[in-house]
């Protein structure tokens, strides 16, 4: 085999390959490198079969999907509180976090991402379970401090991220109401730096503000959000009109962001990623 042969020859494949140009599908192969990459696909047979040959059986191959919202840790916890609805069942979740370790949420994370990419969710946008556990409470709108964790809590995850071999942009809450906002500063330009430390650049997609306004008790928070997004280039992705519990109470701190100049920064709004399956 030369140096520039496939690695993988892939033959009678349905292929979707989702191009501004050409075909919207069909009947052909794809090469692939030893990097991974595609490095040809065309109609019919292959012109010539080398490497690895995978005969598909007229299976439908497409670029892998994209999850635009996602909570890759809350994997380890599937069938928790499955009667509930929704903030009685991140409160459950949050209540065993609250006594997890780093290694704990390493794993929970690896067994989402590994989940993701057997189903063919290759890329997500992966909202972390912060360093600070809140427990909060919808009827009264307000947060009440659950755990404080060291970084590793945090970069555990970015590093199971890596080892699933999956694409990934990390959410990074700011959690600004436990701290010193001197120091929250600080542990996130710590966090948004590891993230592109721990995770290899072809998988790293980014960092980004996890959006947390919708829980704040005052306006603060999203104006450090929106002062985080200038200072590293960040979007940032809240979760609002997740439930039908306090709609008023988040539709009213949506103005925050608006306040905050958040809005013409490359915000997006968001809403809560949906159970993962059993």
């Amino acid at each position: 085999m030369t140096p520039d042969a496939p690695a993988l020859t892939v033959t009678d494949a349905l292929l979707i390959p989702v191009a501004d140009t050409g075909p919207d599908w069909f009947h052909g192969w794809l090469t692939v490198g030893a990097d991974g990459r595609i490095t040809g696909i065309g109609p019919g047979a292959p012109p010539s079969v080398e490497g690895e040959v995978l005969d598909a059986g007229g299976a439908m191959v497409a670029p892998g999907f994209v999850s635009a919202h996602s909570h890759l840790f809350t994997s380890g916890l599937r069938g928790i509180a499955p009667g509930s609805t929704l903030y009685p069942w991140v409160r459950a979740m949050m209540d065993v976090f609250a006594h997890a370790d780093a290694e704990d949420l390493y794993w929970s994370t690896l067994h989402g991402a590994l989940d993701f990419l057997a189903n063919g969710v290759t890329s997500a946008y992966n909202f972390t379970q912060s360093r600070v556990t809140w427990l909060y409470d919808p009827a009264t709108a307000s947060n009440t401090l659950g755990a404080v964790h060291p970084a590793r809590y945090l970069t555990r995850q970015f590093e199971a991220a890596a080892d699933a071999g999956i694409r990934v942009m990390n959410a990074i809450r700011l959690d600004d109401e436990a701290a010193p906002e001197d120091e929250t500063l600080g542990v996130f330009a710590d966090m948004v730096a590891a993230s592109t430390d721990l995770v290899p650049a072809d998988q790293h997609l980014g960092a980004s503000v996890f959006g947390a306004a919708q829980w704040a008790a005052g306006p603060r928070t999203a104006q450090l959000e929106a002062l985080v997004m200038d200072r590293y280039g960040l979007i940032d992705q809240a979760h609002f009109l997740e439930t039908a519990q306090g709609i008023d109470v988040q539709r009213a701190k949506f103005a925050w962001y608006a306040d905050a100049g958040a809005l013409a920064r490359g915000s997006c709004s968001g809403t809560s990623s949906t159970r993962p399956t059993t």
